[in-house]
């Protein structure tokens, strides 16, 4: 369960949770319970941090993967498809549909290396936002790693998804 970085992520987020101040604007007790900010600059501060964190994951990610063959062509993604405990999806299915990979690859270094160019505008940043998510779930369905996919979209939702989520508005706020 040590593969594709789980325990890094985890570890990640549980550093944001643990030095982030509580409750901020966009958390649901806060929401509910119409609580006050206690310092509403820290919170900018590190949802900043944490952005600035997921856009270097991603480009250096994204970068490492364009620098293979194997993202290009399609093979990456059959290594990872169909290596056990991984291998969720039928060889029968992968053989029909392998002519996607090397599409799907191709997408999975694009989007990665090009997220800090576009999830900051906000012209783009929900169909970027949607796009990684996306590739989350599709992570979580086609080779059953439910953990990995929900920290990773839990990540990007913390940095990027308040202002889709709630309106603008602070809680206390009327």
């Amino acid at each position: 369960m040590h593969s594709y970085g789980l325990v890094n992520f985890t570890i990640i987020g549980l550093f944001y949770l643990a030095i982030a101040p509580l409750p901020d604007a966009w958390s649901l007790d806060a929401r509910w319970r119409g609580i006050l900010l206690r310092n509403a600059s820290l919170q900018g501060l590190h949802r900043r941090v944490l952005q600035l964190h997921m856009c270097a994951i991603y480009f250096f990610g994204g970068i490492a993967k364009c620098a293979g063959r194997g993202w290009w062509n399609g093979m990456s993604l059959w290594r990872a498809l169909t290596r056990a405990p991984f291998d969720v999806v039928p060889p029968e299915i992968l053989i029909r549909a392998a002519f996607l990979l090397p599409f799907l690859g191709i997408l999975v270094c694009v989007t990665e290396a090009t997220y800090p160019i576009f999830i900051w505008p906000k012209k783009t940043r929900l169909p970027w936002l949607a796009g990684i998510l996306s590739m989350h779930i599709g992570i979580a369905l086609l080779m059953g790693m439910y953990l990995f996919a929900g920290i990773m979209i839990v990540l990007n939702i913390a940095a990027f998804g308040p202002g889709f989520a709630f309106n603008r508005r602070r809680v206390g706020d009327d």
